[in-house]
C-alpha cells in the first residue's frame, strides 16, 4: 500500500517592508548638511572673487589731481571761510577793525553786550555801525567809539557822550537836547539842522563841524575848538562860547542874540562879534 507523501516545509519569503509615507527625518537630517555645505560653498566663491577684485582696485594707484580741480577746491574753501567771517561779524562776535560803518541786520540794536536802547549803558563800547533813527534818549555812551556812524534822525535827548570818539559822524537832524558832549571828539561831524538846545559841549573838539541851520540855543561851548566850523543860519540864542576857538568859522546869518563870545579866538571868523 502506497504511503502518502507528507508535504515538506514551505519557504515563505518575508514581505518587503512597505515604504513609510512622508519624508524620512533621518535621511533629511543627514542630507541637510551636505546641501548647506554645497550652498555655502557656492556663495563663498563669489565673495572670494569680489575680495580679489577689491584688492586689485585698492592696489591701483590714484591719479594725480588736475590743476583745475585743485583750484576749484581752494576757491570753495575760501568762500566758506569768508561766509563764516561775515556771519560772525554780523552777530557781533568779532569787533570791526576798520573805521567804516557797518549796517547791522534789521532789528539788531546791540553789540559788545551793549543794548542800544533808551538808558543803555555802553561805556567804552565800539559802535561802528549805522544807527539811523535810533532811540538813544538818555543812553550812556561815554568814551564810546563811534567814528563815522550815521545817526541821521536819531533821538539822543539827554544822552551822555562825554569823551566819546565821534569824528566824521552824521548827526544831521538829530535831537541832542541836554546831551553831554564834554570833551567829545566830533571833528568833521555833520550836524546840519540838529537840535542842540541846552547841550554841554565844554572843551569839545568841534573842528570843521557843520552846524548849518542847527539850533544851539542855551548851549555851552566854552573852551571848545570850533575852528573852521560852519554855523550859517544857526540859532545861537543864549549860547556860551567863552574862550572858544572860532578861527576861520562862518557865522553868516546866524542868530547870536544873547550869546556870549568873551575871550574867543576869532581870526578870519565870518560873522563873529568883536570879543
Amino acid at each position: 500500500m502506497a504511503t502518502e507523501a507528507k508535504p515538506g516545509p514551505i519557504d515563505v519569503e518575508a514581505p518587503e517592508a512597505a515604504p513609510l509615507l512622508g519624508p524620512d527625518p533621518a535621511r533629511e537630517a543627514v542630507a541637510a548638511p551636505a546641501e548647506d555645505v554645497a550652498v555655502e560653498g557656492d556663495e563663498a566663491a563669489p565673495a572670494g572673487d569680489e575680495a580679489v577684485a577689491d584688492d586689485n582696485e585698492a592696489v591701483e594707484p590714484l591719479g594725480k589731481p588736475s590743476p583745475r580741480g585743485v583750484a576749484f577746491a581752494l576757491l570753495g574753501a575760501s568762500v566758506a571761510v569768508l561766509a563764516l567771517l561775515a556771519v560772525a561779524q554780523l552777530s557781533g562776535l568779532l569787533s570791526s577793525a576798520g573805521g567804516s560803518a557797518i549796517s547791522p541786520p534789521r532789528g539788531v540794536r546791540s553789540i559788545n553786550a551793549c543794548q542800544i536802547e533808551p538808558g543803555s549803558q555802553c561805556v567804552q563800547a565800539d559802535l561802528r555801525f549805522s544807527l539811523r533813527s535810533a532811540a538813544l534818549a538818555g543812553a550812556d555812551l561815554r568814551q564810546a567809539i563811534m567814528t563815522g556812524i550815521d545817526f541821521t534822525g536819531a533821538n539822543m535827548v539827554g544822552a551822555n557822550l562825554r569823551q566819546a570818539q565821534m569824528a566824521q559822524v552824521n548827526l544831521s537832524q538829530v535831537d541832542l537836547s541836554n546831551a553831554n558832549l564834554r570833551q567829545t571828539n566830533l571833528q568833521g561831524a555833520n550836524m546840519t539842522q540838529a537840535i542842540l538846545v541846552g547841550v554841554d559841549a565844554t572843551g569839545a573838539n568841534l573842528t570843521g563841524v557843520q552846524f548849518n541851520n542847527a539850533d544851539l540855543t542855551n548851549g555851552k561851548f566854552s573852551r571848545a575848538s570850533m575852528n573852521g566850523a560852519r554855523l550859517t543860519g544857526a540859532i545861537l540864542t543864549g549860547a556860551d562860547f567863552s574862550a572858544a576857538d572860532l578861527s576861520g568859522a562862518d557865522l553868516t546869518g546866524a542868530d547870536t542874540s544873547g550869546a556870549t563870545f568873551a575871550g574867543i579866538k576869532s581870526e578870519n571868523c565870518k560873522g563873529c562879534p568883536a570879543s
